[in-house]
């Protein structure tokens, strides 16, 4: 479509003048190693430091960073060599090219890097550096065939000029003839003209890339206003912080006083008129273009980046309508579940492919009244400052699904619920969408279903909202945009909306038909978010195919090129009750401007390259050295007041912070001393990409790993590592395994370390060989199901408010020296491990905290099957130095044997017969006898007639074998 002109002049603005450049490169100093706290600005003539002391007197002499930045111009048309000399980390750019990337601490090293560059022409060059402790060192070397190797001299070196650098190219793809010059703003009205020489006045793109340098230490707004069929994004360092096509949320940013920012703003113009202009405002700053003098021009910097490959369906399990978003460098969502106590999981992930559960946004704690059940839908989006999530709930107090709304200043809340609905109804309303338009206004999109009677599902409204999207803006209206179709693919349902602005289109997607296999996606667009919106012709644009059925209610995001990705859930064919697995599915766009899918309509099954995201970059690969005698505590978590940094900790001392995005991996070498190394996910993982590596090099050593008070940390365990989630642990010379907050479950045997359970719930679903096993406070300890797992350790310890659930499976407990842990009867109870179990039978109930027990649905009938407990030499008839296989498991004499079986099967052969009864006969008269191999069955203290009673009910009452 053709807009025609405007009746306005166009307006260009003329490139800047050359300038005189002050020789040297921008220096800018930070009291950090994460570029934050900046101390000190300058130009320094030359990269050439060795640093004995801080290199200012507002600094620490340790864990600094400095930023030099600006350009670089050669004297000869060759292939030169850069060389940075550094200790710690450097990294060097030339003309947007990474050209070293050696961010590790270190000694002093150097490492080069080849470049062909043209005589006279300025590069742009930068140099980023971090010192960790000890000394620090960073030079900047250069040679060429006609230049011998020599520290860049400031000659050559210069301060980067105002404006921003542009390139203007012929077409909307970023590709094809260019034009390159220096923008000192961005505040363009071309109207219908062409915007640089060489460049039509229609289907063009342009990028302008440099820093941005703020004046205040503030949180600013940002405004990025376009012509009507454009497409524009502003990333501010490599973050997405304005998308005019509408699929990303963002438009603000926090920024540290005078500290250079790397900016890049994309723009593709369809037809007709052409404008485009960015703005900012702060608490101190009315919204105003961002002023030359705020600017400066650069290359763009190169960001590494990977793809991930998969293979739907990306999360194999039922989470049903999942509401996707990008905020804090990382992608999250949430989904669907029913409730009625908690609901709305939040989801990470740094590729969309990969997930990891954090917590759940709605709990007991901030579930107002009227939300009753069937917590569905929910979505969160970014509108200013802060988060707004809606979904829907049953409501007992309204009888019917209502929709509600609540609000955080961080994506893993806590949110606070509104006390009342958002949206209620004469009927039920459901499945809600926040749309922020590219001006800023918010709307509300639900689906409403249809008066009794009507034959038809309802239809989809929209209505505006204040600014911070909270409630519904004073005199607007409720608009349908959308109503079912009578027949047809949609089968007279439309539900689950999501809208999205690209080019001059409001794009409406939607899901129909029956909540089956026959589930499918169409869309609408409109030139206005109010409508009247058209359905596609081509719909339904993605719909079932042999793999898979259902597909539908999504959400969509955008990877760092702009594609456009679908996140939705679908069902296997061959298994269509098995759940609503969650899928990925990239968006392609029709030369008519609709969006469609490959793979002809459907879901792909087969492998797929992924979204495109930025790799870990900023502090790379972390290594610590511990002290060689002391006994030190590492901690590595989330910050409690900003998550997306993690924190670093010697004996509760920061000694590293950064953003978990910019991790790569984190090795921590105790080097001696007793050391213990804390892992901390309870404000969100803590382990990056490629893993954390703990070297207890010396001393008795400890891994303390903390789970999502919420979560469910499913521990992968092989020989010295554990797999916790999509994040790894590697660690040698640990002895002791502690795990505390969250539910916890092992899938492998931890192989002899000792292990602690605290506040926690963990679940053994292998046979164990532990070392000491404690449970303390209140945490409870299961075997799973099966009965076929033993679990064996050198020492058992049970809080009073712990417990030890065996199920039917067994226990060993392998004592060294003369005492052994059976314990005895005083006539009245036990002590020892006799004592543990008398403590969790609770009278036959098996459920009694403070001891060791057992869940099975015979237990507590009487003691039909119970917990029976005796010495491995008693059982097994073993001399001192002899062994057996029991279970699979080998045991010695003295090792406390604990069988689920039958009750009165006291020689614990899994049967009870005449052997039972000899035990008894002989034991019943014996001054102080006790203990269950002895015949007290019912652990009363004694020995007496209940227990005979016992052996003559099992008899007739067993079953096979234990």
């Amino acid at each position: 479509m053709h807009f025609p002109a405007r009746g306005c002049k166009p307006v260009q603005l003329e490139r800047l003048e050359p300038r005189t450049l002050l020789a040297g490169l921008t220096a800018q100093y930070f009291d950090s190693v994460a570029f934050t706290d900046l101390k000190l600005t300058r130009t320094d003539a030359t990269v050439d430091f060795t640093w004995p002391v801080a290199p200012d007197a507002s600094m620490g002499a340790d864990f600094f960073s400095v930023r030099w930045r600006g350009q670089v111009q050669p004297q000869y048309s060759q292939e030169y060599t850069f060389y940075v000399s550094s200790d710690d980390g450097a990294r060097l750019w030339v003309d947007g090219r990474l050209l070293v990337d050696n961010w590790v601490n270190q000694s002093p090293t150097e490492k080069s890097a080849k470049l062909t560059l043209e005589a006279g022409k300025k590069y742009d060059i930068r140099l980023d550096y971090y010192e960790w402790n000890l000394g620090a060192q960073a030079k900047l070397s250069w040679s060429s065939a006609s230049q011998a190797k020599q520290i860049i001299p400031s000659s050559r070196l210069f301060t980067s000029p105002l404006g921003v650098s542009a390139t203007y190219f012929d077409n909307q793809n970023f590709t094809g003839p260019t034009t390159a010059r220096t923008d000192s703003t961005i505040d363009f009205t071309w109207n219908t003209g062409s915007p640089a020489a060489g460049i039509g006045a229609d289907t063009f793109s342009t990028r302008w890339t440099g820093y941005i340098q703020p004046q205040y230490s503030q949180t600013y707004t940002f405004y990025l206003t376009t012509d009507a069929d454009a497409v524009a994004r502003l990333r501010i360092d490599g973050q997405l912080i304005v998308d005019t096509a509408g699929v990303q949320d963002g438009g603000v940013f926090k920024l540290e006083a005078n500290k250079f920012y790397d900016i890049a703003i994309e723009y593709a113009e369809g037809t007709g008129a052409a404008n485009v202009k960015l703005e900012w405002s702060s608490p101190s700053l009315a919204r105003q273009v961002i002023p030359n003098a705020r600017l400066f021009s650069a290359a763009e910097t190169a960001v590494p980046s990977r793809r991930a490959d998969y293979t739907n369906s990306v999360e194999d399990r039922d989470l049903p309508d999942p509401g996707i978003i990008f905020a804090d460098g990382a992608y999250w969502m949430t989904h669907t579940m029913g409730g009625p106590n908690q609901g709305w999981p939040l989801y990470k992930s740094t590729d969309m492919v990969s997930w990891t559960f954090q917590t759940h946004l709605l709990t007991l704690a901030n579930k107002p009244a009227f939300m009753t059940d069937a917590f569905w839908a929910p979505e969160i989006h970014k509108i200013g400052a802060q988060y707004v999530m809606t979904g829907t709930s049953w409501s007992s107090t309204y009888g019917r699904l209502v929709i509600a709304l609540a609000t955080s200043l961080n994506i893993a809340g806590p949110y606070t619920v509104q006390p009342n609905p958002i949206v209620a109804d004469g009927v039920s309303v459901l499945d809600s969408h926040l749309f922020q338009d590219h001006d800023g206004r918010v709307y509300f999109v639900w689906k409403r279903d249809s008066n009794a009677g009507t034959g038809q599902n309802g239809s989809i409204r929209i209505r505006e909202m204040n600014a911070a999207g909270t409630a519904f803006l004073a005199g607007s209206v409720e608009t349908v945009i959308l109503d079912n179709a009578v027949g047809g693919w949609e089968k007279n349902l439309a539900e689950a909306p999501w809208m999205m602005r690209r080019g001059g289109f409001y794009y409406l997607f939607y899901s129909g038909a029956f909540i089956d296999t026959t589930y499918s996606v169409g869309v609408a667009r409109s030139t206005s978010p109010l409508g009247p919106f058209t359905r596609n012709p081509a719909n339904p644009i993605l719909t079932n195919n042999a793999a898979w059925g259902g597909p539908g209610h999504g959400s969509f995001a955008l990877d760092r090129d702009g594609v456009v990705w679908h996140f939705y859930h679908a069902r296997h064919q061959s298994d269509p009750n098995y759940g609503r697995v969650q899928m990925l599915d990239r968006v392609v766009w029709t030369a008519d401007g609709w969006p469609s899918f490959g793979n002809l309509g459907t879901p792909t099954s087969t492998q797929q390259p992924g979204p495109r995201v930025d790799a870990a970059s900023g502090a790379g690969v972390i290594n610590l050295l511990g002290d060689n005698a002391a006994a030190d505590f590492y901690t590595i978590a989330r910050r409690a007041t900003d998550s997306s940094i993690v924190d670093i900790l010697r004996n509760g001392l920061i000694v590293q912070s950064m953003p978990f995005t910019e991790i790569q991996s984190i090795t921590i070498d105790g080097r001696g001393g007793n050391d213990t190394f804390i892992i901390d996910n309870s404000l969100g993982s803590a382990i990056p990409g490629a893993g954390v590596t703990l070297l207890g090099s010396g001393g008795t050593n400890t891994l303390r790993v903390i789970g999502s008070p919420d979560g469910d940390d499913v521990v992968h365990h092989t020989a010295g590592k554990i797999t916790l989630g999509a994040g790894a642990i590697t660690y040698t010379g640990v002895q002791k395994l502690r795990v505390e907050t969250g539910a916890f479950a092992f899938d492998g045997n931890i192989s002899g370390a000792a292990v602690e359970v605290y506040n926690a719930g963990l679940t053994f679903h292998a046979t164990q060989t532990l070392g000491q096993f404690d449970l303390l406070g209140s945490a409870v300890a299961t075997l799973a199901a099966g009965g076929a797992r033993v679990l064996k350790t050198t020492g058992l310890a049970i809080a009073a408010g712990a417990r030890l659930d065996l199920t039917d499976n067994d226990l060993v407990i392998d004592y060294t020296g003369a005492t052994s842990p059976l314990g005895a009867s005083d006539g009245s109870q036990y002590s020892g491990v006799s004592g543990l179990i008398a403590r969790g039978s609770n009278a036959g109930t098996w459920d009694g905290a403070g001891g060791i027990g057992t869940s099975m649905p015979a237990a507590g009938v009487d003691f039909l099957t119970t917990l029976g407990v005796g010495e491995a030499a008693q059982v097994l008839d073993l001399s001192a130095g002899q062994t057996a296989l029991w279970e699979g498991t080998t045991v010695d004499a003295t090792s406390v044997i604990v069988k689920y079986t039958w009750g009165g099967d006291a020689n614990l052969d899994g049967i009870v017969n005449g052997d039972d009864y000899s035990s008894i006969d002989f034991h019943i008269a014996a001054a102080g006898a006790g203990g269950y191999h002895n015949g007290d069955f019912n652990y009363d203290g004694i020995i007496s007639g209940d227990d005979y009673s016992s052996i003559d009910f099992m008899i007739g009452a067993q079953g096979a074998q234990l």
